[in-house]
């Protein structure tokens, strides 16, 4: 297998984070969401260990501010 193959085949961590919450059912993706929209209640730690608890492996902390910044409705921390 050739290298640039093997890259194809990686996805981001904002990509895999994506798809895992389109994977969610409804409700609960729309729970993830707005803990994700709220910076100022929920921090990034605390969602990166209920992912973690989860199953969902491989996110960061960056990951979660990357994908959350760009929420329709976000609220900064400060």
């Amino acid at each position: 297998m050739s290298i640039l193959s093997r890259l194809e085949a990686k996805k981001t961590q904002v990509v895999v984070l994506r798809e895992w919450l389109e994977a969610r059912p409804k409700k609960e993706r729309e729970e993830w969401l707005e803990a994700l929209r709220r910076a100022d209640l929920y921090p990034s730690s605390a969602i990166l260990a209920l992912l973690e608890e989860e199953g969902l492996r491989g996110i960061n902390e960056n990951t979660i501010v990357r994908v959350r910044r760009k929420l329709e409705g976000y609220v900064s921390a400060r």
